[in-house]
C-alpha cells in the first residue's frame, strides 16, 4: 500500500491534465482530490467562461486564492490547481510551504491540441489569436511553474496512464510516499 505523506499540488497550463492526472493519482495513492476549478464552478453554479464574463478573471482568482489558502492540511490531498493559481504570491507560499508540487509540463503544441476543440469552455484562449494567448501565458507563468518540487513532460503521445506511472516512479524516490505492507 502506498501512503501520502505529503499533499500534492499539481501546477501547469490549462492542458497540462492536471484534473485527469489527479483524478487517476487520487485512486493510486488512495487520497482525496480537489479541483479548484470544479470546486468554484461547484459553488457558483456557473462555468469558468459565465463566471469570467459575469465577474471577472480578477474575482475567479480570488475565489481560487481564497479556497487554496484555506484547505485543511491533511496529508491526503491532491491538488489540481487552476492554470493561473501560481500567479498569486500568497498561492505560492502557501503551495512551498505546505505541498509537494508538480508541474506538469506541455510544449505550446501538445497543450493547442489539447485545448483547441474546447476553446469556448476557455476564457483566456477563447478568440481567434487563441494559441497567441496561450504562448504568452506560458510564457508569462514558466518561470512559477518552474520551481516545483518536480517536473514532468508531457506530449500527445503519452497516456494519462504513462503520466501517472512517471509521478508515481518519481514519487517513490522521494518522502513524500511510503509503500508499506499491510
Amino acid at each position: 500500500m502506498t501512503i501520502l505523506l505529503k499533499p500534492i499540488a499539481l501546477i501547469g497550463l490549462m492542458g497540462s491534465g492536471k484534473s485527469s492526472v489527479g483524478k487517476m493519482l487520487k485512486g493510486q495513492l488512495e487520497s482525496k482530490f480537489i479541483d479548484t476549478d470544479s470546486a468554484i464552478i461547484d459553488e457558483l453554479g456557473l462555468s469558468i467562461s459565465a463566471i469570467f464574463e459575469k465577474f471577472g478573471e480578477a474575482y475567479f482568482r480570488s475565489k481560487e486564492e481564497r479556497l487554496i489558502l484555506n484547505l485543511s492540511l491533511e496529508n491526503k490531498i491532491i491538488l489540481a490547481t487552476g492554470g493561473g493559481a501560481i500567479t498569486s504570491l500568497k498561492v505560492r507560499d502557501f503551495l512551498q510551504r505546505n505541498f509537494f508540487t508538480i508541474y506538469l509540463m506541455c510544449d505550446i503544441e501538445t497543450l493547442w491540441a489539447r485545448v483547441s476543440l474546447n476553446k469556448h469552455n476557455r476564457p483566456l484562449i477563447n478568440e481567434d489569436n487563441g494559441r497567441q494567448k496561450l504562448e504568452k501565458l506560458l510564457a508569462n507563468r514558466s518561470q512559477y511553474y518552474c520551481q516545483a518540487d518536480l517536473t514532468i513532460q508531457s506530449t500527445n503521445r503519452d497516456t494519462k496512464r504513462d503520466i501517472v506511472k512517471n509521478i508515481l516512479i518519481e514519487l517513490s524516490k522521494s518522502s513524500i510516499v511510503s509503500n508499506r505492507e499491510i
